[in-house]
């Protein structure tokens, strides 16, 4: 149970990892895949769990494989590893099309909010934790720049509209600033 649990923890700091950075996940794999068979085995792999977690065993590393490993076939084939890595946060990394059209302000705003909450559930971040690393200036709020870069890391490419919009309707008491107690409220109700 306590493997296990290490190992989610690693696949979350790893989807944090690849979202912080911007890494692409086609690159990534690409770049790991030294055999150039277009899979990774447990050692092309293992490097980059390494990465994330220096202290991971021998038993961890084996139960990230095979997590990784869906279909069983002893190697990791692209489809497996975008499915594990992109089932969080990193995939965020596109606005739908469709929500910016016929929809209100107040629609767009809930849209981007809804994917901000669902990236966040997925990879159970702490909302307290996030709104600490982006609130830049410590001044217990984000500004409409702090505010842009958190949706950046959790949702991926927003129109500069869509993160104005977003920040507006956040901004319930108009004070030009969104605090920890608005960010919460909407993300988690």
């Amino acid at each position: 149970m306590l493997l296990e649990l290490k190992a989610k923890k690693v696949i979350k700091d790893l989807r944090l990892k690849i979202n912080m950075q911007q890494i692409n996940i086609k690159y990534l794999f690409q770049k790991l895949d030294k055999s150039g068979d277009n899979s990774l085995d447990r050692s092309e792999l293992s490097k980059l769990l390494c990465k994330v977690d220096s202290t991971l065993t021998e038993n961890e590393l084996a139960i990230l494989f095979k997590q990784f490993d869906a279909d069983g076939s002893g190697s990791v084939n692209y489809s497996e590893f975008e499915a594990l890595i992109s089932d969080g946060v990193s995939q965020m990394n596109h606005t739908d099309p469709n929500a910016s059209t016929n929809m209100t302000v107040s629609d767009r705003a809930k849209h981007l909010l809804n994917r901000l909450r669902a990236a966040i559930e997925k990879n159970d971040l702490d909302i307290e934790i996030a709104f600490k690393h982006f609130d830049v200036d410590r001044n217990g709020k984000l500004d409409r720049g702090e505010f842009a870069q958190l949706v950046k890391v959790f949702y991926g490419v927003a129109t500069m509209q869509e993160v104005k919009e977003t920040y507006e309707y956040l901004d319930k008491d108009n004070s030009g600033s969104i605090q920890m107690t608005e960010l919460k409220q909407i993300i988690l109700s």
